[in-house]
């Protein structure tokens, strides 16, 4: 890639940080899982606005006026109970929710006059008249990434699919009946948002505590009666998303 390049990926670091402007979001998803940014673009995009993502964004910039801590319109403060950091795995559950923090937040998109495009809010006009500042929207990268993780497949599929197809210079006969691809029996793709959210809010399963049988009975209910997977075949799938849950803010707390 040359220096002359208009791609908007080169001028990222190389490490993501923590937070990541929201005007960015396409780019650094595309860059981390190898992807066209057109392939991730509006999903990513009508997720943080709408979506799964919104949850996890703050107004960093943004100064509360005077002693009573007041916003301006659209904006709100977000309180949440903050697990504690420490050792090499962080450690989800009701005892390690000892600390509570708070973020501003955009509670109104239209009243914080939110641009899309930049990925900012404000533009208040002010009392002498004139208008406020626009500030930055960011979103939590380790969330973002575990979002990711669960629709990078189909994303790389559709990917391909978009490819052009380049036909043979000549056929080959075959002989035989060609082995077809075995096609996924089911879609896991809601399960796993509601899984995702579901750790998000509750922390991750501890043994013995009953949340991983909450989320296999949570699974459940996202598919049909007749295209329902076997109870087996459900706990199998979670577990190996709690272990990658795991992973993924191990590697979180890894470059922290």
């Amino acid at each position: 890639m040359g220096e002359g390049d208009d791609d908007p990926i080169s001028p990222l670091p190389e490490v993501p940080p923590d937070w990541i402007p929201a005007a960015d979001l396409p780019c650094w998803l595309a860059r981390w899982y190898r992807l066209d940014i057109a392939t991730v673009d509006l999903e990513s995009t009508d997720a943080l606005w709408t979506g799964d993502l919104r949850f996890c964004h703050r107004i960093a910039s943004v100064t509360p006026c005077g002693n009573a801590r007041r916003l301006p319109p659209g904006l709100k403060w977000s309180w949440s109970m903050g697990p504690r950091w420490g050792g090499s795995l962080l450690s989800f559950g009701a005892k390690t929710y000892v600390d509570a923090y708070d973020r501003i937040v955009a509670d109104d998109w239209t009243l914080a006059d939110a641009d899309r495009l930049k990925g900012t809010v404000g533009g208040w006009p002010d009392k002498k008249g004139g208008v406020r500042a626009r500030h930055p929207i960011e979103v939590r990268w380790i969330l973002v990434k575990a979002w990711g993780d669960i629709r990078v497949k189909r994303w790389r599929r559709d990917e391909a699919q978009r490819q052009p197809v380049t036909p043979p210079e000549q056929d080959v006969p075959t002989t035989g009946t060609p082995k077809r691809r075995r096609k996924g029996r089911y879609n896991w793709e809601p399960a796993l948002e509601e899984i995702l959210v579901y750790v998000y809010v509750n922390g991750l399963p501890e043994s013995g505590d009953g949340h991983q049988a909450r989320l296999e009975a949570l699974v459940k209910t996202t598919f049909t009666p007749d295209e329902c997977p076997a109870e087996s075949v459900i706990r199998n799938r979670v577990s190996k998303l709690l272990a990658r849950c795991r992973t993924v803010l191990d590697e979180g707390l890894s470059r922290s």
